[in-house]
């Protein structure tokens, strides 16, 4: 049933929702969410505690840390942390903090290291997190410094789903497979499209920030609603956009039922297709036609998959390639088809956030293929591209608008109620321009904040 605004429980005044379950649960209704979720501190404060410190949330990719002494340095939430591979080979995560005064351990991107020095006083640890050397030691007992709390702390849960690491800082909750849920398909899928069996990120990184509210991000991956209006820039008459994939030589299709790009009278050309949300936020956009998958059918590739899953079995494999936009919440988005990538959201504040893309890189892939990956990632999602140019514009467009203080409400109603059930438990099926993922980001969002400790 749609929630009337004069039915809504929340004040008329904007105030600030700091941490009463009550208030912060009035925040999200049905068909709308409060604009304060947006632009409160005191909101953003609690979803740095609730929603990325009780979620699993994404950190890399072992290709990332492939041998020994290899590090990458992140965040979880805004917490620093280090992924490293120990000189035994296992895959561990630290917080990025030393145990001496707190300062940066580690302030490098990414390298090789037989340990961590902290530049502040000479503290070593190994690739282990262990305490090895304290300058000047004598002024220790040997009692002080065999404690263990002065080894680098370790985040509570790590686990790693086919090269895809995850840390909890949590620890307890569900475990990761349970809370990927449907998105399990999307890591699957784009390992068993690899000839090798195999992916990397080798190639470096597109990096850049708006002046907006992390959610924005995490929700335009699944918007299918916006892009003939936000990309006016890039949609061709006849409703096509312009080529942003290897292979899609005619472009993208974006609005049918208009060749004269009248699209507010026309229809959306994704509505062929699906948007899927679960539990936990987990949600995902299925492919509208085989235009979008193309890449497939080039002749080298597809030599290499029938000769290693036979003609039935490549056909098989073509027609389960479905998703697009696999959107892990609260911080991932994984494009496996075409411009396949990773996508990670950082949040600084609460109007401030970083964005960084990785450019995925398939194992037997023809090199021509691979070059068309880091072509249109160049096109499509760099700090210079013809389409994330454009909605990093309108996540800060959002965030200006928001300091607005009526009307109080952002709306969520599209599809409401017209969903049908999904496999998994949860899971509610929608048109690709409905709402329908966004919904559940938010019911998870709504469950985080209101959680007992």
């Amino acid at each position: 049933m749609t929630t009337k605004l004069a039915d809504t429980p929340v004040a008329a005044k904007r105030r600030r929702y700091v941490s009463d379950p009550g208030d912060i649960g009035s925040l999200v209704q049905p068909d709308r969410v409060h604009g304060s979720v947006y632009t409160d501190p005191a909101i953003f404060e609690l979803e740095m505690e609730r929603v990325f410190g009780r979620a699993w949330v994404f950190l890399a990719h072992e290709s990332q840390v492939a041998e020994p002494g290899d590090f990458f340095t992140t965040h979880l939430g805004r917490q620093p942390v280090i992924v490293c591979r120990d000189k035994e080979g296992a895959i561990r995560v630290f917080f990025n903090r030393c145990t001496h005064r707190g300062a940066i351990v580690c302030r490098e991107a990414q390298g090789n290291t037989n340990r961590f020095q902290c530049p502040y006083h000479g503290w070593i640890f190994d690739t282990t997190g262990r305490l090895a050397g304290v300058p000047y030691r004598g002024a220790y007992s040997d009692e002080f410094l065999a404690d263990e709390g002065l080894n680098l702390a370790e985040v509570p849960r790590v686990e790693n789903y086919r090269g895809f690491i995850f840390g909890c800082l949590s620890d307890t909750g569900v475990g990761l497979v349970e809370h990927m849920g449907p998105l399990i398909e999307g890591i699957d899928g784009i390992l068993e499209r690899a000839p090798e069996g195999a992916i990397s990120v080798p190639v470096g990184v597109h990096q850049y920030e708006f002046r907006g509210n992390w959610k924005m991000q995490i929700e335009n991956g699944m918007d299918e609603y916006h892009p003939p209006f936000s990309h006016a820039s890039s949609v061709k008459k006849g409703g096509h956009q312009m080529q942003r994939a290897y292979g899609s030589t005619d472009g993208y299709k974006v609005v049918r039922g208009s060749e004269d790009q009248e699209v507010g009278y026309a229809e959306s050309y994704y509505d062929i297709a699906e948007c899927h949300g679960a539990d936990y936020g987990q949600a995902f956009l299925t492919i509208p036609d085989e235009s979008r998958k193309v890449d497939l059918r080039e002749e080298s590739y597809k030599a290499k998959m029938i000769a290693n899953l036979g003609e039935a079995g490549y056909e098989d494999m073509f027609e389960r390639a479905r998703m697009s936009n696999a959107v892990f919440y609260p911080n991932m988005i994984l494009r496996s088809t075409g411009n396949v990538h990773i996508r990670t959201i950082q949040p600084v504040a609460v109007d401030h956030t970083i964005i960084r893309v990785w450019p995925i890189q398939i194992a037997g892939y023809a090199d021509h293929m691979n070059k068309g990956v880091l072509k249109y990632s160049n096109i499509h999602v760099s700090v210079a591209s013809f389409v994330q140019t454009d909605d990093i514009e309108i996540f800060e467009r959002v965030q200006e608008g928001l300091q607005a203080q009526q009307p109080e409400w952002l709306m969520l109603a599209r599809g409401l109620d017209r969903e049908w059930e999904g496999q998994f438990p949860g899971e509610l099926v929608g048109k690709a321009s409905w709402e329908t993922g966004i919904r559940k980001q938010f019911a998870y969002w709504k469950d985080l904040m209101t959680a007992p400790e």
